[in-house]
């Protein structure tokens, strides 16, 4: 082995063991609740923590698909495990899983992640109901991945709280609803003295 590769060696060696080969996940998630105004300034996000496993897409469709029948139980975040607690429960290894809290602005890192696909959860529960997101983000060498966990981009799974706990008629299928019956034509008598001519 020449000095050459030797150095090479060394070099791969101490890159690896200071972590300068990982990448990081830069990000910002949104906190939505009553006050909430698109047009307006972003909301004071609370301590919400945003977490990360190794996964890929099919794991995640995996993940939302048995996730499904969770969430037809009950409201999460409520009746019912969250997508968090789901994902933590039934598909993260006691050394998988890493989280960090979101700043009062909604920004957060994950650093010194390995080369590969990463998802990346968050949820939470307002009075506006429950909001979660489970993203694929893959991550290359010493690059920064950007991720925003917005509210245009949740899961499709928020339901109001307040409007679930209230009680109302319920709705007939639609196959079994009557049509109205129309009302009857109006039958209007005009004096014939009174009907102008067109001759007139």
């Amino acid at each position: 082995m020449t000095a050459r590769h030797v150095l090479f060696a060394l070099m791969s060696l101490c890159t690896t063991a200071c972590g300068f080969d990982r990448g990081r996940i830069e990000g910002q998630i949104q906190y939505v609740d009553s006050r909430w105004d698109p047009a307006g300034a972003p909301l004071p996000v609370p301590p919400l923590l945003v977490h990360v496993m190794p996964g890929t897409e099919v794991m995640r469709r995996d993940i939302l698909s048995a996730y499904a029948a969770v969430v037809a139980r009950g409201i999460p975040g409520k009746d019912v495990a969250g997508i968090v607690e789901y994902v933590e429960d039934v598909h993260a290894g006691p050394d998988a899983l890493t989280a960090v809290a979101a700043r009062c602005d909604g920004s957060f890192e994950l650093d010194k992640l390995r080369k590969g696909s990463y998802l990346v959860f968050a949820d939470y529960s307002t009075d506006l109901g429950y909001v979660g997101w489970l993203e694929v983000v893959d991550v290359e060498g010493t690059r920064t991945t950007t991720i925003d966990l917005t509210f245009d981009n949740r899961l499709p799974i928020v339901i109001p709280l307040e409007a679930a706990s209230r009680t109302g008629p319920e709705m007939p299928p639609l196959d079994q609803m009557q049509a109205e019956t129309p009302p009857a034509p109006l039958q209007i008598e005009v004096p014939v003295d009174q009907v102008p001519s067109v001759l007139e």
